[in-house]
């Protein structure tokens, strides 16, 4: 009887009686999922912020040359050449550029035409993406005069929408690879 007993006991070591907690297995699938879920929110939040660093400063640069390139080609108010002109001939040109858009308008409001400007981005980002991206929107107005007579004015304004929309498409890459990175890893 002696065996018997020994080999009850080892019988009931061995699984006959219930176990408590979870399964080795379970517990580290779900810590490389807690894991995998933290660093995505981390590379997630880098990858905005320098995304609006760099959209704020490369949006404030170019308005900032827009806005100089404007005020040093028009000429001033006393010069004897069509100055809606030369207005529309500037506006053209930082329509042409990317981050800034420019409008022309004359006296009573009205825009005046310009050229075609170059499309919208053919793939713009989400509005909850670009409205987490966009920097505060910058304008400048210029008059367009020619003493004594106010002709119109020119106004200039901050676009980030193309550089929002190639962030975008760097989102759109940069998250499968990491579910992909994660899948192998769990």
């Amino acid at each position: 009887r002696g065996m018997d007993a020994t080999g009850d006991i080892a019988a009931g070591r061995q699984g006959t009686q219930p176990r408590h907690g979870l399964p080795l297995r379970l517990l580290a699938l779900g810590g490389a999922t807690l894991a995998w879920l933290a660093m995505f929110a981390i590379v997630a939040s880098v990858l905005v912020l320098n995304a609006r660093a760099a959209l704020r400063d490369e949006t404030l640069s170019a308005f900032q040359l827009a806005n100089s390139f404007a005020t040093l080609r028009l000429p001033t108010a006393f010069a004897q050449r069509d100055m809606m002109a030369e207005a529309r001939s500037i506006a053209t040109e930082i329509e042409s550029q990317r981050h800034v858009t420019a409008e022309l308008r004359d006296t009573r409001g009205q825009p005046v035409d310009l050229p075609l400007a170059p499309s919208a981005p053919s793939d713009p980002a989400p509005r909850w993406f670009a409205a987490l991206l966009r920097p505060e929107p910058l304008r400048d107005l210029i008059p367009i005069a020619q003493y004594p007579n106010l002709l119109g004015v020119l106004e200039i304004r901050s676009d980030p929408s193309d550089k929002i929309a190639e962030a975008w498409g760097n989102f759109r890459l940069i998250l499968p690879l990491m579910a992909v990175t994660a899948l192998a890893a769990i």
